[in-house]
């Protein structure tokens, strides 16, 4: 495999054939991640692993206000090409997600909702306490 290439963009920066890409890589037609690419939130950053241009995966960071303890949840979410697995690319889209959350003072929650996608984040070393299927926990660790 040639060079992979990590970037950070935010989500409005992302261009048509970008988006789309990103929108390809989800699980399903219904997923929330589409809905959150079409919302274009300010409170959400994703890297791009690209290799010759073309996108092999991408992970996000969603973030809320803080809570009365002036802790702020965020959620991270990995997406890669079933073709371009087992390189580690997840791994790298998954520490670049959780370095800006601890730069930022933010408390990484996973979306998990398969046993395919929890084996992999206990793989990155992640907590099973900070795994969660809904998309949008906001519960502090």
């Amino acid at each position: 495999m040639d060079a992979v290439r990590f970037s950070q963009k935010t989500l409005r920066s992302l261009s048509i054939p970008e988006r789309r890409r990103l929108e390809s890589l989800t699980l399903t037609s219904e997923s929330f991640m589409r809905v959150l690419l079409q919302d274009n939130p300010e409170t959400a950053v994703c890297w791009l692993a690209k290799s010759r241009g073309h996108i092999l995966g991408w992970s996000l960071i969603r973030w809320f206000p803080a809570d009365i303890f002036n802790r702020t949840g965020s959620n991270i979410s990995v997406f890669v090409d079933r073709i371009h697995r087992g390189r580690g690319l997840g791994k790298r889209l998954v520490r670049e997600a959780v370095g800006y959350a601890h730069d930022h003072d933010m408390k990484p929650w996973f979306y998990g909702a398969s046993q395919e996608q929890i084996n992999f984040y206990t793989a990155c070393a992640v907590s099973p306490d900070h795994i969660t299927a809904d998309p949008f926990c906001r519960r502090m660790p």
